[in-house]
């Protein structure tokens, strides 16, 4: 008995011991006179509308990469049946689970560009990426502009940087698998 009163002593002074320096430190920054800025922002990946493998040239944004990657005409007639083109949030069971891996490993390293920060750019890219069967990225271009340079070399950035990718899982059979990606760039009010 006197073990379980020593528990709910300690926790009890824990709790208070939290809640004192959590409004200690609110008092500090007021007590400095310095104010934070209230600015929000938000980076997010949201869910595709639609599927526009189709994107012409001119929608594409070329980065300096270590390595030249093939364009995706240069993939051979026989691979065709061999690729699929999906969205990045698709819940085909087949693929989500893998899809959910490569979310991850882009938005822990994704950031607004600090250009497109600076000068309060909002918008959203489309971007068309390619991997292969051992999670190379193979390509990566915008198929849908934001309307802001910076922010869709950063959408492509991110992709590239991310890279390379897991290799596909057992159940994913394709040579190819193009995936399109949605990122929102926008502040909050």
């Amino acid at each position: 008995m006197p073990s379980k009163k020593i528990l709910i002593l300690s926790v009890t002074i824990s709790l208070l011991a939290h809640a004192l320096l959590i409004s200690a430190t609110g008092l500090l920054d007021k007590r400095s006179g310095r104010t934070r800025p209230e600015t929000a922002i938000t980076v997010n990946l949201r869910e595709a509308q639609e599927i526009r493998p189709e994107a012409t040239k001119n929608d594409t944004i070329k980065e300096v990469l270590p390595t030249p990657l093939p364009p995706p005409e240069e993939v051979a007639a026989s691979d065709a049946s061999e690729q699929e083109t999906i969205s990045l949030d698709s819940a085909d069971e087949k693929f989500a689970p893998y899809l959910k891996k490569i979310k991850q490993k882009i938005e822990n390293i994704w950031t607004y560009p600090p250009e497109a920060f600076a000068a309060k750019k909002e918008g959203i890219s489309t971007v068309l990426f390619s991997l292969d069967s051992r999670g190379i990225l193979v390509e990566s271009k915008i198929v849908e502009s934001s309307g802001h340079e910076a922010l869709d070399r950063g959408t492509i950035n991110v992709i590239n940087a991310a890279a390379p990718y897991a290799p596909f899982p057992p159940e994913i059979t394709l040579s190819r698998l193009h995936i399109q990606a949605t990122f929102q760039y926008r502040f909050l009010q």
